[in-house]
């Protein structure tokens, strides 16, 4: 049995220079409007009740985190899989990427959770 490594971790390091996999037994992506709404409400009240407007970046930089919920991944012989959080987790991803022009080469495909692919 593999140890459990459970630590709190910011989106940045969660996500940067990692490719996650989402299972074939694992739920499609079915967060409609009201879940992105309440969770993008959640953690504007959250900056909201410490953001002061005479703070400096590197102030705001310093403001507490906000805890999203776990998510558990499985580091498996095939890759690293989300077991759990992967609504959240894609949701989050696709906040984070470049809304710049009508077609972007990053975006995110619900269908097949393909994240940064290039549109053909």
């Amino acid at each position: 049995m593999r140890p459990i490594d459970g630590k709190a971790k910011s989106i940045s390091e969660l996500l940067q220079g990692k490719h996650y996999g989402i299972d074939y037994y694992q739920r499609q992506y079915k967060w409609g409007r009201k879940h992105v709404e309440d969770l993008v409400g959640d953690l504007t009240s959250a900056f909201r009740e410490v953001y002061d407007e005479s703070h400096d970046l590197g102030e705001v930089e310093r403001y507490p985190g906000y805890f999203l919920g776990s998510v558990i991944m499985s580091n498996t012989d095939k890759g690293l899989f989300v077991v759990d959080g992967q609504q959240r987790l894609t949701t989050r991803t696709s906040h984070l990427m470049p809304q710049t022009s009508p077609s972007p080469t990053c975006w995110l495909d619900t269908a097949t959770f393909s994240i940064c692919s290039r549109r053909t």
